[in-house]
């Protein structure tokens, strides 16, 4: 079998699992939501954005996982890294918030920049809550700032 073939063949056991989870999240059954949830933790491991965008937004919301902003950014960060657009926006709101270990010692400015750089990819992809935070005052002082490399 060629690397492409195997290649083919891995995506489509993905697809398929990531469609068997969704039609348990849909079945309205806590006990089957439970397990797709696992089915989309093991398919967010193994690089399927889609997967960890769901798994990330059960973590936001506390469904059927433990309620947690920080691995919710894990999870979002790996989606939107992989250019999964949903991701974009909700992980932009995770980076302004300075309790999470993955950012907290970052300098709050640098912060917002990142958060700015992921709404301006939400907006970009039609993200209208985005377009409304990129209006925010601070935005294009931090754009110019750190967008030019003016932050020392």
């Amino acid at each position: 079998m060629s690397q492409s073939a195997h290649h083919r063949d891995h995506t489509f056991v993905l697809q398929h699992n990531f469609n068997r989870a969704a039609q348990m999240m849909k079945s309205g059954d806590p006990n089957l939501q439970r397990q797709a949830i696992l089915i989309l933790q093991q398919l967010a491991e193994q690089g399927l954005a889609r997967a960890a965008y769901n798994v990330g937004i059960a973590h936001l919301r506390g469904f059927h996982v433990e309620r947690s902003n920080a691995l919710a950014a894990q999870y979002l960060s790996r989606a939107a890294e992989a250019a999964y657009q949903k991701a974009f926006y909700p992980l932009a709101r995770l980076i302004l918030d300075d309790t999470l270990p993955q950012w907290k010692d970052m300098p709050s400015d640098l912060r917002r920049f990142k958060s700015a750089g992921w709404f301006w990819r939400a907006a970009q992809a039609g993200d209208t809550n985005a377009l409304a935070a990129l209006r925010q005052p601070w935005v294009p002082a931090i754009f110019n700032t750190l967008g030019r490399g003016l932050y020392r």
